[in-house]
Order: C-alpha cells, then sequence, then structure tokens
C-alpha cells in the first residue's frame, strides 16, 4: 500500500552531508559559522558523552535550553547514541516541566548551566564541555515508561483533554520518511539557508532542524523571542540571505500588514501550518512577491509535523484554501460515522494513515486505542487509522478542504490547545466549583481565550490570586485574557452550559487609576485605547495583556507607538514591559537616545522587496 522506504536514518543522512561538504557552513547563529565537519564532531562527542555515562539505548533524556547551537548539536547527540529527545523550553512553568520529565520517566536532562539550578535536587551534574551544556542524572532512578523496542526519535508533549498534557511518541522510521516527504514536497540541497525559528518543542521545528541538516543546507537560528518580532525576522531574511521560512498564518497576516518588513530576493519558499490560512493572506502574500512559493501545510503531531501539502499558486476558485494532498508514504481518509469513506465533497472526519504516524501516547493505551485503530480497507487490509478529530472533505481537484474541529481543541496562534486543560487546572483551585472556557473573537480576526469561573459557596479568591495559580500550571499562551467571575452558569434546555448566553468577557481594569499626565503617557494612553478599541480611561499600572492584548496586537501596538514618536522600539524591548507606565519610561528612554537608520541592514547585496 505505501513504497518502502531504503534502510536508513536521519543521522545517516546527517553524516552523509558532513562528508560530502565538511567546510559547508551548517549553523549560523549571531555571526559565528560552524562548519558541518564541526557540527558533526560536536553532536558524535555528545553522544559518545552520553554513552560513556552508561544511558542505554533508548533512554529519555530531556533537552532544557535556548534556542542556540549547543541546543541543536544536543538534539543530534542524543539521536546519534540512539537516545529520546523530550524538548522542554526553559520559560515554561516549572511545574509544568517537572510533570513532563517525571511523566516521561526521564532520568537524564541536558540543559544549559543557567537552568540547571532547578533541578538541583535528586540530580547529579556533570559538565559536558566548554559550552556549559550540562548531563543531569537522577540519583533514584525512574521506571522507564515506554517500550524500550520502539525505537523512538523524540516524545513532544501537547496539550491534553485530562488536565495534563500528554507525550506522543514518534519513532525513527516516522521521522525519517517525514524528512524524505519533505524533500519531495520542496527539494533542499547545499547552499540553501533555512530560518530556525519555531520554538524546538514544537513540532515544526522538527523540519526546521532536522531536514534542513539531513540534505546539506545551511540552519540559520533566530536569537531567543525573536521569532514573535516581524522586524527582527525581516532583518534577519535580508542580512543571511534566507532561501526558506516558515510563518503560523496569523503571523504572516501580521507581517504583510507592517510597513518595515519585506522578503528579500533569495526567499524562494514560505511555508504555513499550524492554522487555517485565509484566500485574503494568499493574496496579500502574492500582490508582494509574486515569484515566491507559498505553501499551505497541516499535520498534527501524532504524525510527525505535517502529512499534506498545497501550493498556493493553484489556488483558482477555490471557496477556502485547501490543505492540499498527501505527502510521501501518507495517506487521507475522509470517512462517516459508520467508517465508510465520504463521496467527493461529503463532509466527514479526517484520519491519517501511513509510515509518519506516532507510536501513540506515553503511559496511556486507553487514550492511543481510542485514537488509534485498526480499520480493514477496500482492498482488505489492515490498516491502523489515527483519528485527528478534524472536519474536512475531498474536492473536485483531488485536494483536501479544511472545514475545522469536532471537539474543543483549538489553534491559536500556531499553539494547539485543548480547552479542558486549561478549565481542569482552574478547576484544581480549592476555592473553584466550576469554569467554562470559551474563544473570544477580537479585531482583526484573531481570538483569545476568556474563561467563565463559579467560586464554591461562601469562599472568596481574587482575580489575582487566580491568575498567579493558573500561570504555575500552564504556559503564557494557555492563560485567559480574560476572567469572568459568575455565580451561576446560563444552561439550555437539555441543562447543558450555554456558551452562546455567556456575557461579554470582563477586562481586568487596575482598581486604582493612576492618571497620564506627560504627553507621552497620554500619547500611549490613545495607542493602547485604539489597539485594544477600549474607550473608557487606561491607569499608568493598567496591564497589556489583562486588558485584552496578545503577541499579535502587540506586534501592532509597537508600530503605531514607533510611527507616533519616531523611534525604533523592537518587540523584545516591549514584550516584558507589561504596563502602561513602563512603556512610557522605554518611550522617554528612546527618545533621548539618536536613533539610527530603521531599515534593516544588508550587506549582502540582496535586493529587499518591503510591503
Amino acid at each position: 500500500m505505501y513504497g518502502a522506504l531504503p534502510m536508513s536514518n536521519v543521522c545517516d543522512l546527517f553524516n552523509k552531508s558532513a562528508e560530502q561538504a565538511p567546510e559547508q557552513a551548517c549553523l549560523v547563529y549571531q555571526g559565528g559559522h560552524y562548519q558541518y565537519s564541526e557540527v558533526a564532531a560536536w553532536s558524535s562527542d555528545i553522544a559518545s558523552f552520553i554513552r560513556a555515562a552508561n544511558i542505554d539505548k533508548g533512554q529519555v533524556i530531556a533537552v532544557i535550553m535556548d534556542r542556540s547551537p549547543e541546543m541543536v548539536s544536543c538534539i543530534w547527540g542524543i539521536l546519534k547514541a540512539g537516545c529520546v529527545y523530550l524538548p522542554i523550553e526553559p520559560s515554561l512553568p516549572i511545574d509544568r516541566q517537572q510533570y513532563m520529565i517525571q511523566n516521561a520517566g526521564c532520568n537524564y536532562i541536558l540543559v544549559q548551566h543557567a537552568y540547571s539550578s532547578s533541578y538541583q535536587t535528586g540530580f547529579v551534574a556533570a559538565q559536558i564541555d566548554a559550552q556549559k551544556i550540562v548531563l543531569l542524572q537522577r540519583i533514584e532512578k525512574l521506571a522507564q515508561v515506554h517500550n524500550p523496542d520502539s525505537d523512538l526519535a523524540y516524545i513532544m508533549y501537547t496539550s491534553g483533554t485530562t488536565g495534563k498534557p500528554k507525550g506522543v511518541m514518534i519513532d525513527n522510521s516516522a521521522l525519517y520518511n517525514y524528512v524524505i516527504g519533505m524533500q519531495d514536497v520542496h527539494p533542499i540541497t547545499f547552499g540553501h539557508r533555512v530560518l530556525l525559528k519555531t520554538p524546538y518543542n514544537f513540532d515544526v521545528s522538527i523540519r526546521e532542524l532536522i531536514w534542513t541538516l539531513c540534505y546539506g543546507a545551511s540552519l540559520i537560528i533566530a536569537e531567543p523571542d525573536g521569532h514573535k518580532d516581524p522586524t527582527y525576522i525581516s532583518h534577519v531574511l535580508a542580512k543571511y540571505q534566507i532561501n526558506i521560512v516558515h510563518f503560523v498564518p496569523s503571523m504572516l497576516q501580521v507581517y504583510l500588514q507592517q510597513e518595515d518588513t519585506g522578503f528579500s530576493k533569495s526567499v524562494e519558499c514560505v511555508i504555513c501550518s499550524g492554522e487555517a490560512l485565509q484566500i485574503n493572506h494568499v493574496e496579500r502574500f502574492y500582490q508582494s512577491v509574486s515569484d515566491v512559493r507559498l505553501l499551505n501545510m497541516y499535520g498534527p503531531t501524532e504524525a510527525t509535523v505535517e502529512v499534506t501539502s498545497f501550493d498556493c499558486k493553484n489556488l483558482t476558485d477555490h471557496r477556502s484554501v485547501p490543505i492540499g494532498k498527501p505527502i510521501g508514504n501518507v495517506a487521507i481518509h475522509i470517512l462517516d460515522d459508520s467508517l465508510k469513506a465520504c463521496e467527493v465533497e461529503q463532509v466527514g472526519d479526517l484520519y491519517i494513515s501511513g509510515k509518519s504516524l506516532s507510536v501513540g501516547y506515553l503511559g496511556n493505551q486507553e487514550q492511543t486505542e481510542e485514537k488509534f485503530f485498526p480499520l480493514v480497507c477496500d482492498n482488505s487490509e489492515s490498516t491502523i487509522l489515527y483519528k485527528t478529530g478534524d472536519i474536512a472533505r475531498y474536492l473536485q481537484d483531488g485536494n483536501i478542504d479544511y472545514l475545522g474541529r469536532q471537539d474543543d481543541q483549538v489553534n491559536i496562534r500556531g499553539y494547539r490547545i485543548e480547552f479542558m486543560e486549561i478549565q481542569s487546572v482552574i478547576n484544581s483551585h480549592k476555592h473553584v466549583d466550576d469554569s467554562v472556557i470559551t474563544l473570544n473573537a477580537q479585531h482583526d480576526s484573531h481570538e483569545q481565550i476568556a474563561a467563565y469561573v463559579k467560586v464554591k459557596y461562601d469562599a472568596k479568591v481574587s482575580e489575582d490570586e487566580l491568575l498567579s495559580y493558573i500561570k504555575a500550571y500552564l504556559p503564557d499562551y494557555m492563560v485567559p485574557s480574560s476572567m469572568t467571575f459568575l455565580d451561576d452558569f446560563p444552561l439550555t434546555a437539555n441543562g447543558k452550559v450555554d456558551k452562546k448566553a455567556l456575557p461579554k468577557p470582563v477586562i481586568r481594569f487596575s482598581k486604582h487609576v493612576l492618571k497620564a499626565h506627560s504627553k507621552t503617557q497620554k500619547v500611549l494612553e490613545e495607542l493602547w485605547q485604539n489597539n485594544l478599541k477600549i474607550s473608557r480611561e487606561i491607569s499608568l499600572s493598567d496591564n497589556y495583556m489583562n486588558l485584552g492584548g496578545d503577541s499579535i496586537s502587540l506586534i501592532y501596538l509597537i508600530k503605531e507607538i514607533n510611527k507616533a514618536f519616531n523611534i525604533d522600539l523592537l518587540f523584545q524591548d516591549v514584550v516584558n514591559a507589561e504596563s502602561l507606565a513602563a512603556h512610557t519610561e522605554l518611550v522617554d528612554l528612546k527618545l533621548s537616545i539618536p536613533i539610527e537608520s530603521d531599515e534593516p541592514s544588508n550587506d549582502t547585496g540582496i535586493e529587499v522587496v518591503y510591503i
């Protein structure tokens, strides 16, 4: 049913790249270049260190590092050692980090020295090299959770319906199949440059981290948090002559609307996934850069990154942007409720089969059997299907039209989120009786998470207290933008919560208003009001995120601030300045410093097309 793959793995492909072009630039970071021979030796040294530490093949090794050359080398070192890498973003709440490590039966951690102090208890540390990579080994070992014969490559945690994140297990054959399939979609070779900007605990990073090095291309590593700043991305695309870059559709929309961003002539392919790409995104894209390939790709973590691809040049009279057709050794099934194949144009449930499927969920056989199950197909062969929970249909031209979800799982700015996990955390607070989570549609068509909370009888909990509690367990992108306390939830006739009857979310203004008085403060207050669509007075102590802001709306705000004051604030400057007073300090500081040219440095001779 599926094409046979040659006996190989991604490490063989990487080693082949290093043998064929040892002096080729493999990693580029902050102006430093690392040749393929150097990265190959570095990762092999890490693999040797792992073996010397008596860490058996198949053991899970967590990686807790900022985006950097050592992070890339450690991941490849783990794969070369035959072990399983578990990516953990350092910015995640420590309780969430520890849950993943414990749940995965992880006894070993590769960590940058700056983050090793969080794991001093119960671990012994060993320095690996001058790059300050530390190997932490658990003193009292945990039992291995996964099957040691499963030949896993990595475990990636996604939002779960049980109130805790769930670990998706991907084996080496699925990883290799994806890399081969991606090479068929858009071939790369020596001389290509790919931008690494996806956080490495999200599966899109696999394309950047693994596919790139398997075929000898150069990986340009964006600085930590650089992926959130359109101006920085534009600068990097031009300076390093990037050929291939990924955007979540909502971020692509922001990027296309900025005045100081553009695609250099070096860019040949932009890949979108993580959210539904809209027709207006495609139209705006081709108005700006007609000769760049735009791919709309689709796939869940359970099927190794992406399983379909659509070249947006083929968009004609489609009512929405299709997710395309299956890529190598993968099949897409649109089935009805009785698991029979739907006719063309008939809406059904989307199932995936093929060589890219996950082994299942770590330590959760019941959920694995629910989502991954055998089905006898028309040719009487039994195949394993993965039930995605997505709704779709086949179009007359053979492409697949994605229509949405069956459940409460959502994708916001590329983050996969289960409402049930947020609800479970809120409900675990000792004073909370129940909660309801919804999406709140904002201006500019982007959506935010809204929480409605019912407190237990005679109990009291402040909004700040509950928010602090939530932030201890959930990453920032899962923390509700608004929190509304209700005595009771509105119900439908059959007793279920009537989400349509819920009141508008309550914005979290400061209790005590500190009025704007300086010219800078008053201008910023007006910019905040316009950005957040708020008509009332804003206090200097008000928190931007508490008023309904998010990372996407913040990008628009920074653009307006720079325009109003003729300054060059970057996203990194503003992201940790939460209040109106803090924004005032940043602006006043910038106004006191002579401004340099706001155009990105372009000493490469590459023409930049500004949008």
